[in-house]
C-alpha cells in the first residue's frame, strides 16, 4: 500500500475513533480539504499535536509525490537543443 493512502486511512481511522465522520469518499483530498483537517483540535491537546504531526507527514509524502512526478515528466519530454 502506498504511503499516502496508508497516512489517509490513519487520519480517517484516527477520526472515526474520536466521532468524526469525514464525508470524504474520494481518493484525492484537495488542499482546502486538508486545510479543514488542521483546523481539527481534539480534547486531548497532546493527541492534537500528535494528529498534526501525521497531516505535516501527509503533506510531505504529498510533495515528494508532486516532485517525482515532474521529474518523470521531464524525463519522458526532454527538450532536445539542436
Amino acid at each position: 500500500m502506498c504511503k499516502k493512502v496508508a497516512i489517509q486511512n490513519q487520519i480517517k481511522s484516527d477520526l472515526l475513533f474520536y466521532g468524526i465522520n469525514l464525508n470524504q469518499s474520494a481518493r484525492y483530498w484537495s488542499e482546502s480539504f486538508v486545510q479543514q483537517l488542521w483546523s481539527i483540535e481534539f480534547d486531548d491537546p497532546d493527541y492534537t499535536q500528535v494528529f498534526q504531526i501525521i497531516l505535516a507527514k501527509y503533506e510531505e509524502i504529498c510533495q515528494e509525490i508532486k516532485e517525482v512526478t515532474t521529474f518523470i515528466k521531464k524525463w519522458r519530454n526532454p527538450v532536445y537543443s539542436v
